[in-house]
């Protein structure tokens, strides 16, 4: 099986952002501890808490009090699959207080686009549904104010935040 050059590229970008992720911890990767990163999406920099593991996918904003629990100046979280992302994937708004952003960033001609968005409503019993473009594709949970910034098809970055 060969790939071809996207395929290589879209590859050498998510080992690249895995290893960053991975780079931030000063704990094991079973830490309960809520870690950061920062984002880039059309110039705009955000800082985000990284939900990098099943537990902290599933726990995301239930019962958080905030978008910025641990009050570090973050606007939103990352969730994140090391391993490649599912096909299909589910958000609840069970037990979160207050209305979230979703942006779903896709791989896509050679770079991180906004894919898709949408508002999801505090206690909503559904599940927002999203079929992913690759395995390398993650989404974001931003403060819906931050919605005026974000367009689809914009380019997204991760970077590092600096203090």
């Amino acid at each position: 099986m060969h790939m071809n050059d996207s395929a290589l590229i879209a590859l050498g970008i998510f080992v690249a952002f895995a290893v960053a992720v991975a780079s931030l911890y000063t704990y094991t990767s079973i830490s309960r501890e809520w870690l950061t990163t920062c984002i880039n999406v059309n110039g705009v920099k955000l800082k985000v808490y990284v939900a990098d593991t099943e537990a902290k996918r599933c726990e995301g904003y239930k019962f958080k009090n905030s978008i910025d629990f641990k009050g570090v100046g973050a606007k939103g979280m990352v969730f994140i699959w090391l391993g490649g992302a599912p096909k299909v994937i589910g958000f609840t708004m069970q037990n979160v207080s207050f209305p979230l952003l979703l942006v779903h960033v896709a791989y896509v001609n050679g770079r991180y686009i906004v894919y898709n968005k949408t508002l999801m409503l505090p206690n909503h019993n559904g599940t927002y549904v999203f079929t992913t473009v690759s395995s390398y594709d993650y989404f974001l949970e931003l403060d819906p104010s931050l919605d005026k910034y974000i367009s689809i098809g914009d380019t997204v970055y991760i970077e590092p935040c600096y203090r």
